[in-house]
């Protein structure tokens, strides 16, 4: 097809796009450069009319009386008359007006309307000489555009986005620039300047933030947008050295929603997090805010380093805290921060920002705080009348010490892997209170029973001891029916405060309940004789070189196990195996079964072993959700509905080194000693010694021979080879408080009480008029956290009648499992956009769920700025 031929079609086939919606079509042509091609025009059904050649009534005359229904086409060469000495002038603006020159053609075919276009378009030349960019453009413009919506989608195409708009724009052109080796250019950039657009985007950056310089570069841009961020979040507490480099306070509230919203974008996030890293160098925030109070820094999330100075002011004031007030207050502003920027698990981790380090942090002083407060409650130490009283105080609130040491030395082994250092005060701190505070104690007050009559007759009011546990958790359960069939999770070295942490969890699960009881663990507290005293029995009994018999028969190993279980129809697994196998493969191993005993061994199996010690409580949390998964498996794949998980013993667990007054050294080892371990010894005729306790194993587990063992008294060792810092064997409540955690299936109506939900939330107040560009709401927690009712994590906004975010929409946790109303409050501010608001249009707050973006609650409000609308704090 020849040059000529396709401008033809061209301009044929939009004039037949102006012709389906006007009958009559105006082509103007000044300069005549078509007057020998249009009649080679093929138009059906319109007749063409050139202007010159029919007298102007004439043409009246024909179009509107005449053939009131034709098609027209009228050319005009040469420049229109004057509106007064125009008879046709009517025609004229009711026709669709027409030209074929590159630029009006151009005007066409992006469908725009407003002809004063015709100029910016030839300015915008180089930029649309490229089929590819008219084609992308195409899909954003709308017809009645002008040069302003126009240029913002020019730089739309160019940054490759899909939004004509300023936020994503700019976002966009800082991510190439994360990317780039200097905060002075990125290919984004280049493209901008080659297609002359970096004025049109310095004057948007003018309008959206007030950005104005004589020689504006992205680098000054973007120091001051991070510091006007800080001191919007900052209000009243700004610093007289930062106010310098902040934006017009006109535009504050639009930095900071940008920047909200940048960090918000899953995309963008490793963007800003880079930016960030590099304008901190430029501006040192640390030294800036160095005299800001902490709770006006807790506003702020624009760089890593105020997170790390909100952070370690946090771990200060938990270490110099007495009050139980303030304690409350120092773990709601930490769970605050969990839930900003920096510290949030939800996003990922980079090379610019290690958020579950911050994340871990967190919990550490969490963790922390709580410890301390538990120990000023228990400040002058412990006292009880009986063995019973202090072992039922350790099963009710008392193991709540381990858990928590726990707790905190799980998060803040993150936190060594990053910064060894950040956390040492505190746990200098932490060790003392649990070790000397706590531990020592509790081990000499537990032992003063001990020694006191508890090793001649080893058991306590309604507590069962683990040596009759078939006979009261089985075989009882058995007696009720012949369809029945039990479950028992043996874990090994599953502590009870780690069984109750397994315990909540599962009772947090859809159709589950879990009780939490405990039973008196066989003394010396050692893998071998506790797992023998779980098995069904008559009797227990030990060979000459150490090793328990039940009934006669090897306790040892898998197979010895699965012998003594075929006596009551049962099975023994070992976890690993049970977690592989499917459903079908499952259901068709038990069936013939009444008894499944399944072993499981994480935490003894990292904790018994010098190597490997250190990573004991990662392997307990390991433990809890592997035991989880086990129990789901058999209530949900093998439709199990009794199952008991417990232990053969517990252990002891200290992070720091241990000293010489640790060891409870032996000067000499009785001669009789057939097993000899860091915390207990066995033989026959060991006699006694002041330094042990000593006693006879047929009193403390229920063996039928002369066995005896010692143990050391209160946490000591008799040595440290082999590791030291994880040890049982021993009388301490933490080793022989042996978990029973019974778990079934809850059907029919019972199971609507074991429903999982989140906590509901309300807003304080009613009647809401804001007159201010930060308004602050009052969340309602309504109910505390608890097994079956899980936090709330909501987004929170303000929006339009279209659903469009009128403000920064904030997240925010609400967690708290207290019962007194007050502590179940959380404030949230919200910034609105600097933008026009009616006072007459209907605007909500909306508090969204953070997952699914569901509505949860809504409220209508009144935004009148009238009075107060100048964003000036």
């Amino acid at each position: 097809m020849s040059e000529q031929s396709a401008q033809l079609e061209k301009i044929g086939e939009g004039l037949l796009q102006l012709f389906g919606a006007c009958r009559v079509v105006w082509w103007e042509d000044a300069e005549g450069e078509f007057s020998e091609l249009i009649e080679n025009l093929c138009l059906d059904d319109v007749q063409l009319v050139r202007r010159s050649a029919v007298p102007a009534l004439a043409l009246k005359r024909r179009v509107e009386v005449e053939q009131p229904n034709g098609r027209f086409l009228i050319y005009e060469e040469g420049p229109p008359p004057s509106p007064e000495s125009d008879w046709l002038l009517d025609i004229r603006l009711y026709a669709a007006p027409f030209a074929a020159d590159r630029t009006s053609m151009l005007l066409q075919q992006l469908g725009l309307r407003q002809q004063s276009l015709r100029e910016h378009l030839k300015a915008r030349s180089a930029f649309f000489a490229s089929k590819e960019r008219v084609s992308k453009i195409q899909r954003l413009l709308d017809p009645d555009d002008d040069e302003s919506a126009l240029d913002l989608k020019i730089l739309a195409v160019l940054a490759k986005i899909e939004q004509a708009e300023i936020f994503a724009v700019l976002t966009a052109i800082f991510a190439t620039l994360a990317e780039a080796e200097e905060l002075e250019n990125s290919s984004l950039w280049e493209s901008i300047s080659k297609f002359d657009m970096q004025p049109v985007f310095w004057q948007l950056m003018s309008q959206a933030f007030g950005y104005q310089h004589g020689e504006p570069s992205l680098r000054h841009f973007l120091v001051r947008l991070f510091a006007t961020d800080i001191g919007h979040a900052l209000h009243t507490h700004v610093p007289a050295n930062l106010k310098a480099l902040q934006l017009n306070p006109a535009r504050a509230a639009n930095v900071a929603i940008f920047l909200s919203q940048w960090r918000d974008s899953t995309l963008r996030q490793r963007a800003y997090d880079r930016l960030s890293k590099r304008v901190a160098a430029d501006l040192r925030p640390t030294e800036l805010l160095a005299q800001v109070p902490l709770e006006a820094l807790m506003a702020v999330s624009t760089f890593v380093d105020v997170e790390r100075q909100i952070a370690e002011r946090l771990r200060d004031a938990v270490l110099s805290n007495t009050s139980e007030a303030v304690g409350l207050k120092l773990r709601d502003m930490a769970s605050r921060r969990m839930d900003g920027y920096w510290a949030n698990p939800r996003w990922p981790d980079n090379e610019d920002s290690n958020r579950s380090v911050w994340n871990a942090y967190y919990r550490s002083l969490i963790a922390a705080s709580e410890l301390f407060e538990l120990k000023l409650h228990h400040a002058g130490g412990f006292s009880f009348a009986s063995a019973e009283a202090c072992y039922s105080a350790y099963t009710s609130e008392l193991y709540r010490f381990d858990q928590l040491y726990r707790m905190y030395h799980e998060a803040a082994d993150a936190v060594y892997a990053r910064s060894p250092d950040a956390l040492s005060p505190l746990t200098s701190r932490i060790e003392q209170d649990y070790l000397n505070g706590f531990l020592q104690p509790l081990a000499q007050k537990w032992s003063s029973f001990v020694d006191g009559g508890l090793l001649q007759q080893w058991q306590l009011p309604d507590l069962p001891n683990q040596q009759n546990f078939y006979a009261e958790q089985v075989d009882r359960y058995l007696k009720g029916g012949e369809d029945r069939r039990v479950f028992v999770v043996i874990s090994d070295a599953l502590r009870y405060e780690v069984a109750q942490e397994l315990s909540e969890s599962l009772n947090g699960k859809y159709r589950f309940a879990a009780e939490l009881s405990s039973q008196l663990g066989v003394l010396p507290s050692y893998t071998k004789l506790g797992m023998a005293s779980l098995l069904p029995h008559k009797s227990l009994s030990y060979t000459d070189a150490g090793l328990v018999q039940v009934d006669g028969l090897s306790s040892d190993g898998l197979d010895a196990r699965n012998k003594i279980l075929a006596g009551v129809n049962g099975l023994a697994l070992r976890a690993e195996d049970f977690l592989t196998m499917n459903k079908t493969d499952g259901r068709e191993l038990i069936k013939p079964y009444r008894v499944i005993y399944i072993y499981h061994n994480k935490i003894d199996a990292v904790g018994d072993t010098a190597s490997t010690e250190s990573s004991t409580f990662t392997a307990c949390r390991d433990a809890i959700e592997e035991l989880e998964s086990i129990v789901s498996r058999i209530i949900n794949n093998l439709n199990g509905h009794r199952v008991v998980v417990t232990a053969d013993h517990g252990f002891l667990f200290q992070d720091s080194a241990l000293e010489a007054l640790d060891k409870s050294k032996l000067v000499t080892k009785p001669t009789g000693t057939v097993v000899s371990k860091k915390r207990y010894l066995i033989g026959r005729n060991l006699g006694s010694s002041e330094q042990v306790h000593a006693g006879y194993i047929r009193d403390t587990a229920g063996i039928s021979d002369d066995m005896m063992f010692w143990s050391p008294r209160g946490v000591s060792r008799f040595h440290f080879v082999g590791g030291a810092r994880f040890i049982h064997g021993g009388a301490a409540l933490q080793e022989v408080a042996v978990p029973v955690l019974k778990v079934q299936q809850v059907r029919g109506q019972k199971a609507k009480d074991t429903a999982v939900r989140k906590a509901q939330v309300t807003v304080l107040g009613n009647n809401f008029t804001i007159t201010t560009n930060r308004y602050v709401f009052n969340l309602l927690q309504t109910e505390a956290v608890s097994e079956r009712v899980l936090p709330a994590v909501l987004r929170v906004g303000l929006y339009d009648d279209a659903g469009e975010a009128v403000s920064a929409v904030e997240l925010v946790s609400l967690d708290s499992d207290s019962q007194n109303l007050d502590q179940r409050q959380r404030k949230v501010i919200l910034t609105l956009l600097n933008r026009p608001f009616s006072s007459s249009e209907r605007y909500f707050l909306k508090l969204l769920d953070a997952e699914t973006d569901v509505e949860q609650f809504r409220i209508d409000v009144r935004i009148n700025l009238a009075i107060s609308n100048d964003f000036d704090f």
